[in-house]
């Protein structure tokens, strides 16, 4: 029988610390610095680094999503006029509106 041994679980980073790892060493920031202030190992800052131009694309998509989703917000008068044309809409069926002949 073996001894059991304890599996290295693996931290998972959001973009913003990476990005923050990134904006960091792009101002002079030594890696075990940086690495001691996340908590991480200096081969994992580096790696970071490496990838620095694929991170800063998915900030730039996130950045751009959010905003989409800011600008088509709508104001309280939109909705009010949207639920009573909902209500008349549903309401015309029964309401009798007699045929003029000409």
């Amino acid at each position: 029988m073996s001894p059991s041994v304890a599996k290295k679980t693996r931290k998972s980073l959001t973009l913003e610390v990476k990005l923050d790892i990134i904006h960091r060493y792009e101002r002079g920031k030594k890696t075990n610095s940086i690495a001691r202030h996340h908590g991480l190992t200096p081969s994992t800052v580096s790696t970071i680094f490496k990838s620095a131009d694929s991170f800063k694309k998915a900030g730039e998509i996130i950045s751009l999503l959010q905003a989409k989703r800011t600008t088509r917000t709508r104001d309280s008068a939109m909705d009010k006029k949207e639920s009573l044309v909902e209500m008349w809409y549903n309401d015309a069926p029964f309401v009798y509106i007699p045929q003029v002949a000409g």
